[in-house]
């Protein structure tokens, strides 16, 4: 017999189902919020990144380059001629007039597009949308620490520190600065193993971090003296939820992609999000991602996400194994709850539950994966226990 609360959020879900697009009051948009461009170390112009990810499907897009080095700045920036063929082929793609070009001390040279001049070019009514953004690329104590920010109109210096946490909790700071439209996260916390779970624990105001990243530098799989980032989740969200008033941290799944032209180890859809915003607006994704509103994907995709006081249901659109991970009052942190193998799937709390996330795991492999035996995946957002201190 299935217990009550899971037989209401089974019901729920079958309900959703019936609904009609027509009838939503939001949809599921994909986007990156991590890649880079000619302006800094990617291998492409801007406008063939953004060109490529509209034409994969992606419909927002976060072009982020750090610091001044970012079409941002709007500043003017030549760089040499990397392909004698490329003025042909951008004047095929987007018109004769796109180009300028100039001879500096015997190089052909051309001039970069500006985030402006990428915007009012890509940008489409609920179609497709360039979102400012940065990498914010801090150095302390000898380590990388590195955010990126969404929506933030303007490139924000590296604030610096005394430690990891003094740098994490100023760049936090300096976002939120920016006003509630503005969001950021933390990039590749173990990339130099720079950000420990207890970093990440205890600068409570972090909360959204990259759960998955393209980059294999990023080292998201961690090794023997580090935990992998899905570990780290699991330790930071239950040392958090084990005090009063400690907050969620949320999972992004991003590229990092620097390389365009198949060569290099960084290309790009990899990883991504989706979000479930009522309109295809930068505002409005950032509010969905400020509420959980969002999964991360390799793959996987989720149709449909409920989650209220009885817990958390998911329905994704092929056979998956779905797992519910958590953590109880009092035990291991980040152990399965739940799994069940199927396209849908509830878990209920029985009321000892700190928090409850969820993980969907396809058998089938990643078309470009980060690492040996990389799956598809979708990581589902936690979602605060009843156990939680509050």
């Amino acid at each position: 017999m299935i217990p009550r609360r899971l037989a209401l959020l089974i019901a729920g879900m079958a309900l959703a189902a019936c609904a009609t697009p027509s009838g939503s009051s939001a949809s599921w948009f994909k986007g990156n919020t991590h890649c880079h461009t000619l302006w800094d170390n990617g291998d492409a112009l801007p406008e063939i990144v953004a060109d490529g990810y509209r034409s994969r499907g992606y419909q927002f897009l976060v072009l982020s380059d750090h610091n001044e080095k970012n079409a941002l700045t709007g500043r003017e920036k030549w760089i040499d001629l990397p392909d004698p063929g490329l003025p042909e082929a951008l004047a095929r793609r987007f018109g004769p007039g796109w180009l300028r070009l100039r001879d500096a001390e015997g190089r052909r040279q051309i001039r970069l597009k500006t985030y402006e001049e990428l915007r009012t070019f890509f940008d489409e009514s609920g179609r497709f949308l360039l979102i400012p953004g940065q990498e914010i690329d801090d150095r302390i104590q000898g380590k990388l620490l590195h955010h990126n920010t969404i929506n933030c109109g303007r490139i924000l210096p590296a604030p610096g520190g005394g430690s990891i946490r003094e740098a994490m909790a100023r760049a936090i700071a300096s976002v939120e600065s920016e006003g509630a439209a503005a969001l950021i996260h933390l990039n590749h916390p173990n990339l130099g193993w720079a950000v420990s779970a207890e970093d990440l624990a205890a600068v409570e105001r972090e909360r959204f971090f990259e759960v998955y990243s393209g980059h294999p530098a990023s080292k998201i799989a961690g090794d023997g003296a580090h935990p992998g980032t899905e570990r780290m989740w699991d330790l930071v969200l239950a040392a958090r939820l084990r005090a009063p008033g400690g907050r969620l941290l949320y999972g992004v799944a991003t590229d990092d992609a620097h390389d365009y032209h198949g060569k290099g180890v960084s290309p790009p859809g990899r990883g991504w999000i989706m979000v479930r915003a009522p309109a295809l607006d930068a505002s409005a994704l950032v509010r969905a991602m400020d509420a959980g509103d969002f999964y991360a994907s390799t793959g996987v995709t989720v149709q449909d996400l409920r989650a209220d006081a009885h817990g958390l249901a998911v329905r994704v659109a092929a056979e998956a194994t779905i797992r519910f991970i958590g953590t109880r009052t009092g035990g291991e942190a980040g152990v399965v709850l739940r799994e069940v193998k199927g396209t849908e799937a509830a878990y209920a709390f029985t009321g000892d539950e700190l928090y409850v996330r969820a993980v969907v795991l396809s058998d089938r492999p990643q078309p470009d994966p980060t690492f040996a035996g990389d799956l598809q995946k979708a990581w589902i957002q936690p979602v605060r226990g009843p156990a939680a201190a509050r």
